[in-house]
């Protein structure tokens, strides 16, 4: 397998670990008697499951990460844009603010690992 989708592998990984409990806790919030834990961290893995791989495998294609900037800027958009719609679906209030809360969080972890230890 390529190098690059071992690059998207850890970094999927990361962003499962940064943004899935952020998600799960403002689902369990909601204090739905209908949903558990186990679903709400469910939908939290479900968001950037449904995003991750277009930011890496579709955005990439359309803006060339030579234009890094509006690479970012597009990338975290749609991902902040569509967990936030996905989000609002599920019943959280205050999708928008959960999205970018999550998004930022993975972002920041991110790249303070890369600066710290060249990962992912």
């Amino acid at each position: 397998m390529s190098e690059w989708f071992w690059m998207w592998l850890s970094a999927f990984a990361l962003t499962q670990l940064v943004e899935t409990p952020i998600y799960a806790a403002g689902l369990a919030s909601r204090a739905d008697p209908r949903r558990g834990l186990a679903v709400c961290v469910g939908y939290g893995f479900l968001a950037s499951s449904l995003t991750h791989p277009a930011v890496w495998w579709v955005i990439p294609e359309l803006i060339p990460l030579e234009h890094y900037a509006l690479f970012f800027v597009v990338a975290e958009g749609f991902a902040v844009a569509v967990e936030a719609l996905l989000m609002r679906a599920l019943g959280l209030r205050h999708p928008l603010l959960w999205a970018l809360i999550a998004n930022g969080a993975s972002v920041l972890v991110g790249l303070v690992l890369r600066q710290l230890i060249g990962w992912p």
